[in-house]
């Protein structure tokens, strides 16, 4: 098979097992290279390094000074990839060797990660009404796992830090709710517990109550569960919020917020 580079013709040679991945290569390599070269003038060629190559190679011997040139480095001896297992570092691999990058990967596959949206929660009512299953519309979970605040204290140049306190943690919940308002209704009524329409304040024991979260698992009948990270908090409600618009057809999402009441956990 011949390209005709104006005055200069390029032979390339292809051998009756070539492969079909070879034949669309130098199919597609020769409709490629008569556009572009039509279109470079006689007096610039010879000042192009790939068409020297071209030129001095041909197709094949192009491709095969690249494949050589890598394999120079991907061989044994090579940088990129050593020839044996556990024989030298490679760049391919970060500048570890082929049995760290092994064990880095069966380490990694033995691992059970926890899933950012396998997770439960459970709210309780320490006293009265009925408890809120507020897993069924639950879509999103945020809070600080631990928060500790302290001051600085400086000597001289320096400084060291002096714990105050421990942070009370602050839930953000996005949900859903249902046509009749379920989830809406039971946050009025430990509201309405908390704070009386005649401006007095009731007891904390007719307002709060637990939240539990479960990490990793959809329920606490997954097997493996019952070994799961769990989050128990004693809370009161803080703020409701939602968000209506006739700009789409979507379900309606209410964000709430539930507030730590203490963090000594002496309620149960």
């Amino acid at each position: 098979m011949a390209f005709n580079f104006g005055p200069v013709k390029v032979t390339a040679t292809r051998s009756a097992k070539s492969s079909i991945f070879e034949r669309v290569t130098n199919a597609v390599t020769q409709r490629a290279l008569d556009k572009a070269v039509a279109k470079i003038p006689d007096s610039a060629r010879k000042h192009l390094p790939l068409a020297r190559s071209f030129m001095n190679k041909g197709v094949t011997g192009l491709i095969d000074s690249g494949l050589n040139s890598l394999f120079d480095k991907l061989g044994i001896g090579g940088t990129l990839l050593p020839g044996g297992i556990g024989t030298g570092a490679s760049q391919l691999l970060g500048g570890i060797t082929m049995a760290d990058a092994i064990s880095v990967f069966d380490e990694h596959v033995r691992t059970d990660f926890a899933k950012k949206n396998l997770w439960c929660i459970r709210v309780r009512n320490l006293q009265g009404g009925a408890p809120l299953d507020i897993n069924l519309f639950a879509i999103d979970v945020a809070y600080p796992l631990f928060s500790v605040q302290g001051d600085p204290v400086h000597v001289g140049s320096g400084s060291f830090d002096v714990v105050t306190n421990s942070e009370r943690r602050e839930m953000r919940i996005t949900t859903l709710d249902d046509s009749s308002g379920s989830v809406k209704r039971w946050f009025e009524e430990r509201h309405a517990a908390m704070c009386h329409p005649d401006g007095t304040f009731g007891l904390p024991v007719e307002y709060v109550f637990k939240v539990d979260v479960l990490h990793a698992y959809i329920s606490e009948q997954v097997d493996g569960a019952i070994e799961g990270w769990v989050d128990s908090y004693v809370m009161r409600p803080g703020s409701l919020e939602t968000d209506l618009s006739r700009r789409e057809d979507a379900m309606q999402e209410i964000q709430m917020t539930f507030v730590q009441w203490d963090t000594f956990a002496a309620l149960t």
